[in-house]
């Protein structure tokens, strides 16, 4: 408990001193290899302990409330790198994980009207990405969410499908672009 009462203090100064970085996997067409867009990838530089991935501190982040200023920088970082970029000609979208409680916020609308509007990229160019399991933890809150988001022109889709138990009836409802299917459940069809 103490190491991570630490952390804690540590994590709030990193938002502060600025200690996070984005990465950028490309998503490509699987029959044309093309790229079709980026995922960004939150990434923590701590001053000691080096390069520090999501699973190493998300999850202090969620149950301090510091994912949601977290979670506002991704999104405003991400926007601004994809609008850099298309001013350079390569017109690129860019997807950004959202958290339950940046989702479940009542300003999360506003959080990403803002970033659209302070980075001037297309909303179409814009994909956030919801894990089913926040999905399914209330399921109709959420669909009233996602309607209100994608009415900014955004693009919605649920991460991890597959990992949970979410209804194809819900989903329906839901004003869902795309599907990230769980890996372990394409492994599981092979058998």
């Amino acid at each position: 408990i103490e190491g991570q009462a630490v952390l804690g203090v540590e994590l709030n100064a990193a938002l502060e001193d600025k200690q996070f970085l984005l990465l950028y996997q490309p998503i490509c067409d699987v029959n044309s290899g093309h790229v079709m867009g980026l995922e960004a990838l939150i990434r923590w530089v701590h001053p000691t302990k080096g390069v520090l991935p999501p699973a190493d501190f998300i999850p202090l982040a969620e149950e301090t409330g510091l994912i949601v200023p977290i979670g506002r920088w991704a999104l405003e970082e991400a926007c601004n790198c994809a609008a850099a970029w298309n001013v350079t000609g390569h017109r690129v979208g860019i997807s950004v994980m959202v958290s339950a409680k940046q989702l479940n916020r009542d300003g999360f609308a506003t959080d990403v009207r803002r970033a659209l509007q302070q980075s001037g990229i297309e909303p179409s160019l814009l994909t956030l990405e919801i894990a089913e399991m926040t999905v399914l933890n209330d399921v109709e809150r959420t669909t009233e969410r996602l309607k209100e988001i994608k009415q900014l022109g955004v693009c919605l889709a649920i991460d991890d499908f597959g990992s949970g138990y979410a209804y194809r009836s819900d989903l329906q409802r839901m004003p869902v672009d795309f599907l990230k299917v769980d890996r372990s459940s394409l492994a599981a069809s092979e058998d």
